[in-house]
Protein backbone atom coordinates (compact mmCIF):
# COMPACT_ATOMS: atom_id res chain seq x y z
CA UNK A 1 0.00 0.00 0.00
CA UNK A 2 3.04 2.35 0.81
CA UNK A 3 4.12 1.88 -2.34
CA UNK A 4 0.80 2.50 -4.12
CA UNK A 5 0.63 6.40 -2.17
CA UNK A 6 3.88 6.94 -3.36
CA UNK A 7 3.52 6.31 -6.91
CA UNK A 8 0.31 8.03 -7.01
CA UNK A 9 1.65 11.46 -5.00
CA UNK A 10 4.61 10.76 -7.84
CA UNK A 11 2.21 10.96 -10.85
CA UNK A 12 0.00 13.80 -9.28
CA UNK A 13 3.18 16.00 -8.84
CA UNK A 14 4.35 14.96 -12.23
CA UNK A 15 0.90 16.19 -13.84
CA UNK A 16 1.46 19.15 -11.83
CA UNK A 17 4.99 19.96 -13.43
CA UNK A 18 3.47 19.47 -17.28
CA UNK A 19 0.85 21.32 -16.40
CA UNK A 20 2.51 24.43 -14.75
CA UNK A 21 5.28 24.23 -17.56
CA UNK A 22 1.90 24.23 -20.36
CA UNK A 23 0.64 27.07 -18.91
CA UNK A 24 3.89 29.13 -18.49
CA UNK A 25 4.61 28.90 -14.63
CA UNK A 26 7.22 26.70 -14.88
CA UNK A 27 9.72 26.04 -18.25
CA UNK A 28 13.35 24.12 -18.94
CA UNK A 29 15.87 25.94 -21.00
CA UNK A 30 16.48 24.09 -23.85
CA UNK A 31 19.32 26.10 -25.63
CA UNK A 32 16.92 28.59 -27.66
CA UNK A 33 17.96 32.31 -27.68
CA UNK A 34 14.23 33.73 -25.57
CA UNK A 35 14.99 37.04 -24.45
CA UNK A 36 11.26 37.26 -23.00
CA UNK A 37 9.06 34.50 -21.79
CA UNK A 38 5.51 35.07 -21.04
CA UNK A 39 3.31 32.82 -19.11
CA UNK A 40 0.08 32.08 -21.18
CA UNK A 41 -2.13 34.25 -19.16
CA UNK A 42 -0.31 37.11 -20.35
CA UNK A 43 -0.10 35.99 -23.80
CA UNK A 44 -3.94 35.39 -23.80
CA UNK A 45 -4.38 38.40 -22.20
CA UNK A 46 -2.16 40.59 -25.19
CA UNK A 47 -3.82 38.99 -27.65
CA UNK A 48 -7.73 39.58 -26.48
CA UNK A 49 -6.13 42.57 -26.31
CA UNK A 50 -5.36 43.16 -29.91
CA UNK A 51 -7.92 41.37 -31.18
CA UNK A 52 -10.23 43.97 -29.29
CA UNK A 53 -8.23 46.68 -30.79
CA UNK A 54 -9.13 45.55 -34.34
CA UNK A 55 -12.68 45.13 -33.69
CA UNK A 56 -13.23 48.32 -32.04
CA UNK A 57 -10.95 50.25 -34.83
CA UNK A 58 -13.39 48.25 -37.17
CA UNK A 59 -16.75 49.27 -35.71
CA UNK A 60 -16.30 52.53 -35.41
CA UNK A 61 -14.68 53.71 -38.67
CA UNK A 62 -18.20 51.43 -39.73
CA UNK A 63 -19.99 54.11 -37.31
CA UNK A 64 -18.30 56.74 -38.67
CA UNK A 65 -18.66 55.61 -42.09
CA UNK A 66 -22.75 55.64 -41.26
CA UNK A 67 -22.80 58.67 -39.47
CA UNK A 68 -21.18 60.75 -42.18
CA UNK A 69 -24.01 59.27 -45.37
Amino acid sequence: MAARATTNATARSRTGQRLRRWIGLDYEEDGVFRPVRLSLAVDLGISVGIVVLVVGSFAGFIAWLASTQ
